[in-house]
């Protein structure tokens, strides 16, 4: 049971732009340990933009008209804001900033994605319902509100004709249910599997992580015992295979797939998270969804997990949240 709205002549003050910037940004319209896997990643000493903009959550990335867009939740009321990555004379820049004010999830990371000639951005609201938007040009949106609720962020991935959204419930159960039309969400599926780590005297839940990968759609959370895990369907709906990592994080894990056709290999599965402990920013890549190897470490670190996107350009791009304490910087590389 859902709520939906429907805006065919969208005005920018109902998101809280200040005019119409995205317009002309978009243009037009059983468990096994993995084994390593041939061909890792190579290590490289990429350059690191840090920006003046803050969050209390892990950004999304996603490409969408050949652009990397940000979007992340601010760290003083919990906006959402959205934004192209451009490289400038001194490095990364944020460009064509927006601020969604009436869209609000403090504390909670968005969800970005690409599905029929539209960009999806979903997040958890201050209630903790799940909301899904679109827009084809930046002006006129779609909006639908889900009665499932997550105190987590939610992840987004296109697979076989049909739009799949994942969330850990308020059980701390992973989630996963689709549309075809990216409207009207259905054929909801609850998996025997938990992601929340303790934190004090509490437990926090932890987002999943989507991709589609050699005709299967994949999740990946961290466990109960901090594993990283990964699993996946040929449907959408039975999810097996189950493949539990050696590496643990405190955060949740993202997903990508690598562009064959540039990089001149077959497709990779890459998953990316922040270690326990140190912190540190790593990437694991798999050619057949089940053997996962490559290590690549990278001297950065992230408090709050990372985004990751493969781009038709070539690149491979994070995204993250600093470890400083109070609001923390958000930070982008291609590598």
């Amino acid at each position: 049971m859902m709520n939906s709205m429907r805006n065919r002549s969208f005005r920018p003050e109902i998101l809280g732009l200040e005019g119409r910037q995205l317009l002309s940004t978009v243009g037009s319209p059983k468990a096994m340990h993995a084994h390593v896997a041939p061909q890792p990643l190579v290590a490289s000493a990429p350059a690191v933009s840090t920006f003046g903009d803050t969050s209390n959550a892990a950004p999304a990335l996603v490409e969408f008209h050949g652009k990397p867009f940000m979007a992340w939740s601010g760290s003083t009321d919990g906006s959402l804001k959205l934004a192209v990555v451009v490289r400038g004379q001194n490095g990364y820049q944020l460009a064509s900033k927006v601020t969604l004010s009436n869209f609000l999830s403090p504390g909670r990371s968005p969800a970005l994605a690409v599905f029929n000639g539209r960009a999806y951005m979903a997040w958890a609201g201050t209630n903790g319902q799940l909301n899904v938007v679109s827009t084809a040009d930046g002006i006129h949106i779609e909006k639908v509100t889900l009665a499932d609720t997550s105190r987590a962020g939610p992840t987004l991935a296109a697979f076989n004709g049909r739009l799949y959204l994942g969330w850990t419930g308020l059980d701390g159960r992973l989630n996963v249910e689709s549309s075809a039309n990216g409207m009207t969400f259905g054929n909801k599926v609850t998996l025997n599997e938990t992601s929340f780590i303790r934190s004090g005297n509490q437990f926090v839940e932890l987002a999943p992580a989507l991709a589609s990968f050699g005709g299967r759609l994949y999740i990946a959370w961290t466990g109960t015992d901090s594993h990283l895990n990964v699993e996946s369907s040929s449907n959408g709906m039975v999810f097996s295979n189950k493949v539990t990592l050696g590496e643990t994080s405190q955060a949740a894990p993202a997903l990508t797939v690598e562009n064959p056709a540039v990089q001149g290999q077959p497709a990779r599965l890459v998953i990316g998270w922040t270690g326990s402990g140190n912190l540190d920013l790593n990437s694991m890549a798999s050619t057949n969804g089940q053997q996962f190897g490559g290590k690549v470490t990278y001297n950065q670190d992230g408090f709050d997990g990372l985004a990751l996107l493969s781009t038709s350009a070539g690149t491979l791009d994070f995204a993250w949240t600093g470890i400083q304490q109070g609001p923390r910087n958000l930070n982008f590389m291609q590598v």
